[in-house]
């Protein structure tokens, strides 16, 4: 059964229990199709059980099929339902391209036949690919026995594809901004998408530092469209240390590079990661202290209510304790241990903070401190140095 994106809301909505598919394909558009992916997932494990439920295998790393297979094989220890997700696989790949697979090379013969032979009721399997091949027997398989999710966007510039091209860029813009207690001007959806064109990465990437940069007001207007974009051209900073706090090293290093050809120190880069690294350390601390106000998916407006209230004490305590140390601070201001009084920018931080735990904030700091002394000792390279502090403290978790 094939799906297309426009009616896989409506087709989402009426999913229960008792018509889950075994196996799903999801593919087309990255930003679309995980949106898709993680709403299937919402309905077929709970909650407060997708780290026991749901295995997510990035097939862009080796992978071994076998081991799959077996997964799929055996019913689930844990709960009624378990789902295996295979991301950014390309065994689909119109381009012919094959994902770097580990010990077996009859990878899509395997999967397709044990997708065609069924498996252990409650376990489910999910493909997400971005570039498919509708002549492949593992697609006509899935077609077959599963679901199939199509969530491609021509790229085309005729009416009706322009059409459903505004409609992707409304639903991802109303996805992101939902929650934010902001709105998005129509003037400023139309200066951001002629901006961006149709590029859903690149429109929500910038919609996201428009919430950002417009801290809380409520209203987001192509007025900030324009600031942002000359912010963005002169704080390219922005983008590294935002990577840091995703744990997205491949994109650290890349706009550490951009950063390093355009002029800047090597040092004016170490401190902007020490400073990142020093705010999600103030957040985490606040959450160890604060047990009870602080959990991962609290939506901003809960976020609001419960934790900036919390927030501004602890930042008051922080600062009185701060002048304790150092009567005479240059900034009085505004000290380094501060969460910050603008809310959306601190929910942002509290976020990616759940990104590390405590102890590898704290090592990080370390290790930063430690490379801030050596740079200005006269460090022998300062680039290679980087490169290797960001790849061992920034990379994501295995």
């Amino acid at each position: 059964m094939i799906i297309d994106y426009k009616k896989s809301e409506e087709y989402l909505k009426k999913l229960t229990t008792d018509n889950y598919a075994p196996v799903y394909l999801i593919y087309g558009e990255n930003q679309l199709f995980k949106r898709v992916l993680n709403e299937l997932i919402e309905k077929i494990v709970p909650k407060n059980g997708k780290e026991l439920s749901c295995e997510h295998i990035n097939c862009s790393d080796a992978f071994d099929i076998s081991e799959v297979i077996s997964k799929l094989s055996a019913y689930s220890m844990f709960s009624a339902n378990k789902i295996i997700v295979l991301g950014e696989i390309n065994l689909l790949g119109a381009d012919g391209s094959q994902n770097n697979i580990k010990q077996n090379p009859n990878t899509e013969q395997l999967l397709t036949d044990f997708i065609a032979k069924g498996f252990c009721k409650g376990n489910y399997l999910i493909i997400t690919a971005e570039t498919i091949d509708k002549r492949k027997k593992l697609y006509k398989t899935i077609n077959k026995v599963g679901v199939i999710i199509d969530c491609f966007i021509s790229k085309g510039t005729n009416f009706a594809n322009k059409k459903i091209q505004d409609q992707a860029l409304l639903d991802i813009a109303n996805n992101i901004i939902s929650g934010t207690g902001k709105k998005l001007t129509e003037d400023a959806y139309k200066k951001l998408s002629d901006l961006t064109g149709f590029d859903l990465a690149t429109f929500s990437d910038h919609l996201k530092k428009l919430i950002n940069f417009t801290e809380d007001k409520t209203e987001i207007t192509a007025a900030d469209v324009k600031a942002l974009v000359k912010r963005t051209k002169e704080d390219p900073i922005y983008e590294l240390t935002n990577a840091i706090s995703a744990r997205d090293a491949k994109n650290a290093l890349f706009y550490m590079d951009s950063l390093l050809n355009s002029g800047f120190h090597p040092l004016q880069i170490l401190m902007a990661i020490i400073n990142q690294a020093r705010r999600l350390l103030v957040v985490k601390n606040f959450i160890q202290e604060n047990k009870n106000v602080w959990k991962t998916g609290l939506t901003y407006p809960e976020f609001q209510k419960r934790v900036m209230p919390a927030a501004a004490d602890y930042d008051k305590k922080s600062n009185h304790a701060f002048l304790r140390l150092e009567p005479n601070p240059q900034d009085k201001k505004k000290t380094s241990l501060s969460i910050g009084t603008s809310a959306y920018p601190a929910y942002q931080t509290f976020i990616k903070s759940d990104n590390f735990t405590m102890e590898e904030l704290i090592y990080a700091f370390e290790c930063l401190g430690k490379l801030d002394l050596n740079f200005k000792s006269g460090y022998s390279d300062p680039q290679i140095a980087l490169q290797q502090t960001i790849i061992s403290l920034f990379s994501k978790k295995r």
